[in-house]
């Protein structure tokens, strides 16, 4: 199994709505998303507590109208309406009484979540239910036209713990309409979260992905894994270097790795070590305690050195695994640093 640096992973923050349509199953091409973003050694899923009370509450009324109608509820307005007062109907549906069914549905729902917890790896303990929630949630609510349901999410998204708050974390939801409403009051939402410190989660809304374009399987890993790498470039986006490019024949004999900087203009540092992750997501390696030396041109400088119009560097490494330099020189992989130097020494090159 691949290990991965918490610093080069993804927090996926699952919303309720994503984990009701898991478990239902009803919804194939979610399924086999989150079952490869739980196997992959770069992604990390979370939820909350709260997601864990309103997942039971959704899954008790869905279960409750399969049991009365025999499949799950649509988006027709009947069934919509017949599942929202199910409350205010005493746990009525025609001649069917919830208490008729509890034991059931109860076993059922323990089985979802044990579900959840065995096969998406989800632990719901990770973010609890605090104090401090409360207070953010209702400033949210209150300045901006988001939920009390959708702001308790997202806040317990990024607040885990009242000594714990998150860097970097990616809501998961299925709900377009939490989707806009975020995004029409993210500068409010930024500000309110601000005062405490706490970051803007990013959101990713599955109704955007391109259904048409991924027919099977291979095309799901190979969407997710671009936007894996997206959202770990941007998290890291301080220590981001550039990606890979197919050295010649020369460069190969000589040890270097080629790379592209992607920006003109931009400063190449100097690192306690440098972390290359491959495009494909398929291989992870942190290279540290080893010399390295940056070559533009046949030229090199001192660090930190700004990136002239040319924005392609070759580096040579001073360790002893000619295998991994050999894998890393044929595929295409991200670079970052791992200890950037702000400021370095003064170097000397001999290439």
């Amino acid at each position: 199994m691949m290990i991965v640096d918490e610093k080069f992973k993804v927090d996926f923050f699952l919303d309720t709505n994503i984990l009701v349509d898991y478990v239902q199953g009803e919804n194939q091409l979610l399924v086999q998303s989150l079952d490869y973003l739980a196997k992959c050694p770069f992604v990390t899923l979370r939820s909350s507590h709260y997601v864990e009370f309103e997942f039971t509450e959704v899954r008790k009324k869905n279960e409750f109208f399969k049991i009365v109608h025999g499949e799950y509820p649509s988006k027709k307005p009947e069934d919509r309406k017949c599942v929202k007062n199910y409350g205010s109907n005493d746990w009525k549906d025609g001649d069917f009484d919830y208490l008729s069914y509890k034991d059931t549905i109860q076993s059922c729902i323990e089985q979802n979540l044990n579900l959840l917890k065995n096969n998406l790896k989800v632990d719901f303990d990770d973010h609890v239910l605090h104090e401090k929630l409360v207070k953010t949630t209702c400033k949210i609510v209150l300045q901006t036209k988001i939920s009390r349901e959708d702001s308790m999410v997202l806040v317990s998204c990024m607040y885990p713990k009242p000594v714990e708050k998150l860097l970097y974390c990616v809501i998961l939801t299925n709900d377009k309409q939490y989707n806009d409403a975020y995004k029409n009051s993210e500068e409010c939402v930024d500000e309110i979260l601000g005062h405490d410190d706490v970051y803007l989660p990013q959101f990713f809304c599955l109704k955007d992905m391109p259904v048409h374009q991924l027919k099977n399987e291979s095309d799901i890993i190979e969407f997710w894994n671009k936007a894996i790498a997206s959202f770990i470039k941007d998290k890291n986006a301080s220590d981001y270097v550039g990606h890979t490019i197919k050295p010649n024949a020369k460069s190969i004999t000589n040890g270097h790795i080629w790379f592209d900087m992607e920006e003109k203009h931009k400063k190449l540092y100097g690192s306690d070590g440098l972390v290359f992750i491959s495009q494909d997501l398929s291989d992870y390696q942190n290279l540290v305690n080893c010399n390295k030396y940056y070559c533009n041109d046949g030229f090199c400088s001192e660090l930190p050195f700004t990136v002239p119009d040319d924005t392609k560097f070759s580096i040579k490494l001073e360790f002893e695994d000619i295998e991994i330099l050999s894998i890393i020189q044929k595929n295409r992989y991200y670079v970052f640093y791992d200890g950037k130097h702000e400021n370095t020494p003064s170097l000397n090159f001999d290439l």
